[in-house]
C-alpha cells in the first residue's frame, strides 16, 4: 500500500504542476513549512516537496526498471534448465554461485563508480547486481517443471521446446514474476538511493538518497 501510495504521488499527475524542485532561492534557505513551501526548503532554497515528487521519478523509476531487467535476465536461464540437462543445469548454477558470491551492493558501488555515467550508469550498475536471487528461485521451479509428469507428456507428444516453454512451462513461472518483482522492486530502491547518498547517482541531486 505504501508503495501504491508514493507511485501516485510520483506519476498520478502532482509532478505535472510542481516545479522540478531545482530552483533556488537563497533569501529562504532552512524555511519552515509555509503556504508556498509546505515542507519548508533546503540549504540552497530549494522547495523539499518538489524535489521529494520529482526525485520519486528517478528512485521508484530507476528502481522499477532495474527489478524488471533483473527478472529478465533471470528469465535467460530457465530454457538450458528446462532443456539442456542436468550438464547445461550444472553450468548456470556455477554461473550463478558465482556472481552471488560477490555482495550485490558492493557491485554496484564499483560498477556506478566506473561507468560515472550518472543515472544510467546506476541502472546498468543494478541490472547486475541483482538477478542471482531470482535466478536461483527460478531454477527451484524449473527443475521441478522440467521432472513433471505433464511436461514429460508434452515431451513425448512431439512438443517443440518453443512450444514447451511459452505454452507449457512459463504459465507456472509466471506467478512467480510477479511474485517477485515487488522484492526486487524493494532492493532496488534500497540500492539506488545508496548510491546516490555515496554522491554516485544522477547529477541533479533529485534522488531521495541524495536528498537524504
Amino acid at each position: 500500500m505504501r508503495l501504491m501510495a508514493l507511485l501516485l504521488l510520483a506519476f498520478g499527475g502532482l509532478s505535472l504542476w510542481l516545479e522540478d524542485g531545482t530552483s533556488q532561492n537563497l533569501g529562504l534557505i532552512l524555511s519552515p513549512g509555509t503556504k508556498e513551501h509546505l515542507l519548508g526548503t533546503d540549504w540552497l532554497g530549494r522547495d523539499v516537496l518538489q524535489r521529494l515528487v520529482h526525485g520519486a521519478w528517478s528512485t521508484l523509476g530507476t528502481g522499477i526498471l532495474a527489478a524488471l531487467i533483473n527478472l529478465v535476465l533471470a528469465c535467460f536461464c530457465l530454457p538450458p534448465i528446462l532443456f539442456g540437462g542436468s550438464r547445461w543445469d550444472r553450468r548456470v548454477s556455477l554461473m550463478v554461485d558465482f556472481f552471488q558470491a560477490i555482495p550485490p551492493l558492493l557491485a554496484a558501488i564499483l560498477l556506478a563508480y566506473f561507468l560515472e555515467a550518472g543515472r544510467g550508469g546506476v541502472l546498468l550498475a543494478l541490472c547486475f547486481s541483482g538477478w542471482t536471487m531470482a535466478a536461483r528461485v527460478f531454477r527451484a521451479q524449473a527443475l521441478e517443471i522440467r521432472q513433471s509428469e505433464w511436461f514429460e507428456a508434452a515431451i513425448a507428444l512431439g512438443a517443440r521446446n518453443s512450444d514447451l516453454f511459452f505454452r507449457h512451462a512459463w504459465p507456472n513461472l509466471l506467478p512467480t514474476f510477479w511474485n517477485l518483482l515487488p522484492i526486487l522492486v524493494a532492493q532496488m530502491i534500497l540500492a539506488e538511493a545508496t548510491l546516490a547518498f555515496l554522491g554516485l547517482g544522477s547529477p541533479d541531486g533529485l534522488s531521495w538518497g541524495a536528498q537524504i
